[in-house]
């Protein structure tokens, strides 16, 4: 057992002080709670021992060293200084000897520890201050650390202050901590160091002992002392620790981070300690600072020493030590501050969160999915300013297949080796840096910073560099690494392509900038675009990409100066111009392109770019073909055409544009330009679509417009030539017009097209509006204006209320008019276009001639009839039927057609085939009661009476019957082309009563009441008729023989109301009335052949007239469009020829169901036409004759009927009755009952 576990088991088992000593858990596990028992563990234990935190710990005062070969298990728990008192101290002492030691420190929080160096002691020459080193964690030399999952936060490491003067000389500063000697007798000693101080010699006071084990206190005394390798402060004596000679007459240097001590007499040097002064030297003597230690300084009236370094606020590594960082790891948030001199030089503070002293390797091992963040700043000897003696140089080697991040602006200065996992320098803030020398990556280096800083480090292997953050990296090395460049985010600046290695670039999201100068085309190592696309920066460089880019994402063009294109580019995300200009080709800018700055199109072949364009940009089209912009565009920077020609639309040719070459407008549908356009070229329309120009453009060259419209609502300085086919319209003004077989359309409606010019016009149309208050298209020509080829004017008229006649001018011009057109035409109806010329102008006059009405082309018989009536008064019209006639006058011949119906009133013609089906309906239920009476009684037998007894054998029947029908019956009449279709409908009642005189005569007489609907197409409105009807009717039978017959009369109520619509009038509703007398007969012969049983075939012949007279009536509610209907008459006389075939099918009781279908052929031999003569109230002297549908007047005639014996003198009915011809039928239904007694 070592003497110092012996020490440990006596003080337990006395049992004082085992509250204040670690109990093991096991044979070699010390498990602590509290500061005393994490003391006593580290005293303690021994070599493969564990000290493990079972709580959070704070410290009272500073911790002893950790001598033994133990692991530190936290448990997550933490470490506090309480911001006074430092943390793990790791060394190992035999004697004065460093030894070998290694030590594990798992799963620990260090935080809000404090190195403080020593301060140095006050007397006639002040003393250095020491040095304060390692805040969290010492690593001294011989000893191996190993930290994994460890978090030092907020700790510090600061140096001590130097001393002042005073009467008496003093020791040097503490050198890890002990004080400086103060007060005594004189040349006090130094203070005390990290380990053994050895004595100075004789003097005053000594100073304070350090804190390692065994240390004691700096030599006392004005002659030579050492520090000695313990680090100790030396007083007037020899060697410091690792450098520095002790004092000696003269003041002496401190050692590492001690400060000078200053000398008024003798001065001595220190280790880590600060040098102390003498006495028996000449004035202002001073020592020098060791490293980062600051100056002493010595003066006639005193002097003061030099603040001591503070290096290493979370670790710091002694030359010789050895450091590894494994698993999670956080290094955030320390600090190092240099001692304050004491009218001297202030300390210097390096490495707030690592400084390694000497040469070699720190060790980064974060495993997959680990994190390490080293946000402090990780220093070494030279990368702090040291050189020479004070040189010292260590590497960072990253293993693991985590990720290492620096965010510190380090200042370490060996070679940084990826092994594995990832290297980031940064996390996305403005700060972070590798080390100063060369990068070995043979895995992932990562830049994660915003801002721009600069990589001047040169970088091989065969690993991948990406640029993550939003920041601007600068690679200024000749890089070898193999393994490819990718931009995520921000941009890289390069000067040469050798800046990225030898592998390819990837953009997903970053870009690359040019350095000022750089013109290098990288092109062909660039990768696809990724999906979130790429920058290039040209940074005022005009830079040329030959290679094709392609990808998903899109290309994004920045800064100053030009990016040309030249490749065949197929990347998918579009293209985003914000600075400078970029050039291509359709073949080179791909996507929809948003353009804040400026686009250039230098074509050399014909090419179409689809894409819209956006943006508040310009675009320039240069070269020697054609760009055609087929999307919909919305860029407002404006255009220029500088060569070749630019082709598009009213939707991809927007702003103003400058034209000194040529621009074509495709225009397929109807579109706007409302830009300016300038320059020197000409413009083209093609396409056969409408384009309407309403800016006011002052290009010079010629608009040429092929077999499309060109509408100008603002002005062209341009002369326009109008091809074949070509359209000019519009209010605007123009440079001059030649228009050769093509249409001139001034306005937008009415208006009038202005020409600064000549106006020359051979064939084609010259289409004029016109309206009824004497407004006309008009063209206003300021030179010449000539007329020939075979052109024509085309009138294309308002509908309104025009008058008589109306004068136009739609040509001047003031050099003078020459030729003359060859025609005029006008939609009009009824007013005739003619045509004048004097000097400078030509007039159109617009008049109701003569026959103006009549003389229309192309209209129907009724139609011309009624025309007839007008022109034969519209010339002394007066009152409402001026008003009508102005109306009229002004119809298109769209229009005048079916206002000269509206206004004829056939309707009233078309009462006669409604009435003549209504007197066949009436006559059709007379017929079946006649055709019941034959069919026999309950039993059939009625004929087989008449034919074996005579008339006395027969006074046993039942001679008298009586019916009643219920009578429906529908119908039309087809137009003709002249009238329009009539269409019908009737329903009532009919009854009646008979007498037999015996089986072969029958009398009888019947009555009937009709109402009927009557509509006649393209006519607004309808017609009504109330008929009552008388007949008498007779029928004779004789074996098979059969004859009818029958007389009577109607009289009907025809009623008409019909809609009047005249444009440019209100409409008008005339009402019609007027009574009809009607005289029908009918004459029926037929025989019956039995063919079974119960079966039978009969022949029959029909004979059918009517004589309808329609009275004289005069129409009101329609003004002076009042129809005077003269009276009609109507005559119909038919024949039919046909065949019925019946069956009687008993149906039980004596009961008989007769059944009967009949076919045949009627034909009318009166006339058919119908017509109806009628003038207006507004001019009754000129009458008109107009026609109603016309019947056909041969038809199919079918037919149904039953019946039924219900009871013993009960019957049954039912008949229909059908007429059908090439666009004529009639229907009639009739259902009824007989009764016989």
């Amino acid at each position: 057992m070592t003497p110092v576990r012996r020490l440990r088991a006596l003080l337990l088992a006395s049992g004082a002080m085992a509250p204040l000593l670690a109990e093991p858990a096991g044979a070699a596990d010390f498990v602590v709670a509290t500061e005393a028992q994490l003391r006593s563990a580290i005293t303690s234990a021994g070599t493969g021992d564990t000290i493990s935190f079972a709580a959070n710990v704070t410290l009272t005062a500073d911790l002893p060293a950790v001598q033994a070969n133990v692991t530190i298990v936290g448990n997550n728990n933490t470490l506090s200084g309480n911001n006074q008192f430092r943390g793990l101290f790791v060394g190992a002492f035999s004697g004065s000897t460093q030894v070998p030691v290694s030590v594990s420190i798992q799963d620990l929080a260090i935080t809000d520890t404090r190195a403080q160096g020593g301060a140095g002691g006050t007397g006639a020459a002040g003393s250095g201050g020491g040095a304060g080193l390692g805040g969290a964690l010492f690593v001294a030399n011989q000893a191996t650390v190993t930290v994994s999952n460890v978090s030092l936060t907020g700790n510090a490491a600061v140096g001590g202050a130097g001393g002042s003067g005073g009467s008496l000389g003093r020791g040097g500063g503490g050198g890890m901590g002990g004080n400086g000697g103060n007060g005594g007798g004189p040349g006090g000693g130094g203070g005390g160091g990290l380990g053994v101080g050895a004595d100075g010699g004789t003097g005053g006071l000594s100073g304070q002992p350090g804190i390692a084990i065994d240390a004691s206190a700096g030599g006392a005394g004005s002659g030579g002392g050492s520090g000695g390798a313990s680090g100790g402060g030396g007083g007037a004596g020899s060697t410091g620790f690792i450098t520095g000679a002790g004092g000696g007459d003269n003041a002496g240097e401190g050692g590492f981070g001690g400060g000078g001590a200053a000398g008024f007499s003798t001065g001595g040097s220190g280790g880590f300690g600060g040098g102390g002064a003498g006495t028996a030297a000449g004035p202002f003597i001073f020592g020098s600072g060791g490293f980062g230690g600051g100056n002493g300084r010595g003066s006639l009236a005193g002097a003061g020493g030099g603040g001591g370094l503070g290096a290493g606020g979370g670790i710091f590594v002694q030359q010789g030590g050895s450091l590894a960082l494994a698993g999670p790891l956080i290094v955030n948030g320390n600090s190092v501050t240099g001692g304050a001199g004491t009218n001297a030089n202030n300390g210097s503070a390096f490495g707030a969160g690592l400084f390694l002293q000497g040469n070699g390797t720190m060790t980064f091992a974060s495993g997959a999915g680990q994190s390490q963040i080293l946000a402090d700043v990780i220093a070494d000897q030279t990368g702090s300013g040291g050189t020479g003696g004070n040189a010292g140089s260590y590497s960072l080697l990253k293993t693991g297949a985590g990720t290492t991040t620096l965010s510190g602006n380090n200042a370490y200065s060996g070679v940084t080796t990826i092994q594995a996992g990832t290297l980031q320098i940064g996390n996305g803030g403005a700060s972070g840096t590798l080390g100063s020398g060369n990068v070995a990556n043979e895995a992932s280096l990562v830049f994660n910073r915003s801002g721009t800083f600069t990589v001047a480090n040169t970088i091989d292997g065969a690993g991948a560099l990406t640029q993550a953050g939003g920041g601007t990296l600068i690679l200024t090395g000749a890089n070898t690494y193999a393994g490819g460049t990718i931009i995520s985010a921000g941009l890289i600046n390069f000067a040469a392509a050798g800046n990225f290695g030898t592998g390819t670039i990837t953009l997903n999201g970053g870009g690359l900038q040019w350095a000022t100068g750089n013109t290098v085309d990288i092109s062909s190592s660039l990768a696809v675009l990724g999906a979130a696309g790429g920058t290039f920066d040209t940074n005022g460089n005009n830079v040329s990409l030959a290679g094709n880019i392609g990808g998903a994402g899109g290309l994004a063009k920045t800064g100053a100066g030009t990016l040309i294109l030249g490749g065949t580019n197929s990347y998918a995300g579009g293209t985003t111009i914000s600075g400078g200009v970029l050039q291509g080709t359709t073949s080179s800018l791909q996507g929809n392109i948003v353009n804040n700055a400026a686009v250039t199109f230098n074509q050399a072949t014909i090419g179409t770019y689809a894409g819209s364009i956006s943006g508040t940009g310009s675009l320039l089209v240069n070269g020697t073909s054609t760009v055609i912009l087929a999307g919909t565009n919305s860029y407002t920077g404006g255009t220029t055409v500088a060569g070749g020609t630019l082709q598009g639309n009213a939707t991809s040719l927007q702003g103003n544009i400058v034209n000194n070459a040529m621009v074509v407008f495709n225009q397929s549908a109807t579109g706007t330009y409302a830009g300016l356009m300038s320059g020197s070229g000409g413009m083209t329309l093609q396409g056969g679509g409408t384009l309407a120009m309403t800016g006011a453009s002052t290009y010079t060259g010629v608009t040429t417009v092929e077999a499309s419209t060109l509408v100008v609502n603002g002005s062209l300085a341009s002369a326009v030539t109008l091809n074949n086919g070509g359209t000019l319209g519009g209010s605007g003004t123009i440079g001059g017009l030649v228009a050769s077989n093509s249409t001139l359309a001034p306005g937008n409606s009415i208006g009038t097209l202005n020409i600064t010019g000549n106006f020359s016009q051979v064939g084609g149309a010259y289409v004029v509006e016109a309206n009824a208050q004497g407004q006309a298209d008009r063209i206003n020509a300021t030179g010449m204006a000539s007329i020939g080829g075979g052109a024509t004017v085309q009138v294309i008229a308002a509908p309104g209320n025009y008058g008589t006649s109306t004068t136009y001018t739609i040509l001047n011009a003031v050099g003078g008019v020459s030729g003359t057109y060859s025609g005029v035409t006008s939609n009009f109806a009824f007013l005739t276009p003619s045509l004048a010329y004097d000097a400078n102008n030509v007039f159109l006059t617009l008049a109701l001639q003569g026959n103006a009405f009549s003389g229309f082309g192309g209209n129907t018989v009724n139609q011309r009839s009624v025309g007839y009536a007008l022109d034969q008064t519209h010339a002394n019209a007066s009152g409402d039927f001026a008003t009508v006639i102005d109306a009229l006058a002004g119809l298109g011949t769209q229009q005048a057609p079916a206002v000269l119906d509206a206004i004829s009133g056939q309707p009233y013609a078309d009462f006669g085939s409604f009435n003549v089906a209504n007197a066949a309906l009436f006559m059709s239920a007379l017929g079946q009661q006649m055709a019941t009476a034959r069919a026999g009684g309950s039993t059939g037998q009625r004929q087989a009476l008449a034919m074996a007894c005579d008339v006395e054998a027969c006074d046993s029947a039942r001679p008298l019957s009586a019916w009643f029908s219920g009578l429906g019956g529908l119908g039309s009449v087809q137009g003709d082309g002249n009238s329009s279709t009539l269409t019908y409908n009737v329903g009532g009642a009919a009854a009646g009563i008979d007498y037999r005189f015996d089986p072969r005569f029958l009398v009888g007489l019947g009555v009937g009441y009709a109402h009927g609907t009557q509509w006649v197409s393209s006519f607004m409105g309808q017609g009504w008729s109330d008929s009552v009807s008388v007949a008498a009717y007779g029928s004779f039978t004789q074996s098979g023989f059969y004859a009818d017959a029958l007389a009577g009369y109607a009289w009907f109520n025809n009623q008409v109301q019909r809609q009047i619509q005249i444009p440019g009038l209100q409409p008008r509703t005339a009402s019609g009335s007027t009574g009809a007398n009607q005289f029908l007969a009918q004459v029926e012969t037929g025989y019956r052949f039995g063919i079974r049983e119960m079966a039978s075939v009969t022949p029959f012949a029909r004979f059918q007239t009517s004589i309808t007279s329609q009275n004289a009536f005069t129409e009101s509610g329609a003004n002076s469009l009042n129809l005077n209907v003269a009276q009609q008459t109507t005559n119909s006389v038919r024949s039919v020829l046909g065949a019925q075939f019946a069956s009687t099918i008993p149906i039980g009781n004596e009961r008989a169901l007769g059944l009967g279908f009949r076919l045949g052929w009627q034909h009318e031999y009166a006339s058919t036409g119908r017509p109806i003569t009628a003038s207006f109230a507004g001019a009754p002297t000129a009458s008109f004759t107009v026609y109603g549908a016309t019947p056909q007047r041969d038809s199919a005639i079918i037919g149904f009927s039953a019946t039924a014996t219900v009871a013993e003198a009960t019957q049954l009915y039912l008949r229909y009755d059908g007429e059908l011809a090439s666009g004529t039928d009639n229907h009639a239904l009739n259902l009824g009952v007989r009764f016989s007694w």
